[in-house]
Order: C-alpha cells, then structure tokens, then sequence
C-alpha cells in the first residue's frame, strides 16, 4: 500500500461475512500482527471460518474495516453468559501490517463501541495489551480505556519477557 494511495474515507466498517476469513486469515498470519495479538501466526483458516459463524450468536460481536473490496482490519467482541460476568465484554482489534497507524484502528473501535452502546446491554469493555504495544495503548486511551491491573513478565513479544497490561472502558448508561 502507498501512503499516497490511502484514503480513510474509503474505508467501510461492516459486519463480518462469512467470506471474509481468508482475508483475516492473512492478517492474524503475520508475525507482527499476531504477536501484538498475543496468539500465534499460523491460526487455520477452518478456524476463523468456525469464529465467524459463532459470531451469528448473540454474545459476539465482529466487525471489519475493508477497503479495495479487501478486509485490512477486524474488531471483535465477546462476553461471557456466566452471571457473574454478563454486562462485561473482551474486545479484540487488529489491523493489516501495511494499514497500521492510519486511521483503520480509530474507525473499528469507534464502530465497536458505538456498536456495543446502541444494541447490547454491556456495561463495561476489558483488554489485554503487551506493555511494549505502545500504539495500541495509545489507541484504547484515545476511546477512555483506563488501565486496572498488570501481570509482570508474562509473554515473550518482540523477543523479551514483558507486562500485560490490563484495560477497561466504562460505558455509561442510564439505569
């Protein structure tokens, strides 16, 4: 991708569709990506098929940024039925190595959060982030989420042991 080339306003945030996990099979397949995600690159394509048609339940959520007709970045949401936990959701964002730091991040989390406040019911939104991640966590401060706790030395990124940071966002609504 050129710089020159992109435009934001080209891209279009939408729901998953079930065609679309060979392009997020590329994206969760580079090394970079997949570190920053804390899995490993070599995830199967069966695998994201098998996620995106578990998203057609109601306790996930997974949203695309696609441009060019092409999938450059997914955010992803899921809470857990149990009780104790239901008004909490994990949330999950990745963009294409070549698309990093050019809007695509802002737009999904935008959409997700805009997403998660018109038609769930959840009250709070949690993330895990390598410390080293600074763009990332550049990214949730953008959008309010606060750091609550931090597990020291936990994962190797970028070849040392580092912090994981956890995150959270409150979503305010009237009760």
């Amino acid at each position: 991708m050129s710089k020159k080339s992109f435009n934001i306003k080209e891209v279009k945030i939408r729901p998953v569709r079930a065609d679309d996990y060979k392009d997020i099979h590329e994206i969760m397949s580079n090394p970079e990506v997949a570190l920053d995600l804390g899995t490993l690159p070599w995830v199967k394509e069966d695998e994201i098929k098998n996620n995106i048609e578990k998203s057609k339940s109601t306790e996930r959520i997974h949203l695309v940024a696609e441009y060019g007709g092409k999938v450059i970045g997914f955010a992803s949401s899921y809470y857990d039925q149990d009780f104790s936990r239901f008004l909490t959701a994990d949330v999950a964002v990745a963009v294409h190595r070549d698309y990093q730091n050019s809007g695509v991040g802002s737009c999904l989390m935008e959409k997700l959060i805009q997403y998660i406040k018109d038609f769930t019911a959840i009250l709070r939104l949690e993330l895990g982030v390598f410390a080293d991640n600074e763009n990332a966590i550049k990214l949730y401060k953008k959008f309010g989420f606060r750091q609550y706790g931090r597990d020291k030395m936990v994962g190797l990124y970028k070849g040392k042991m580092e912090d994981h940071i956890f995150m959270s966002l409150h979503i305010d609504r009237k009760l």
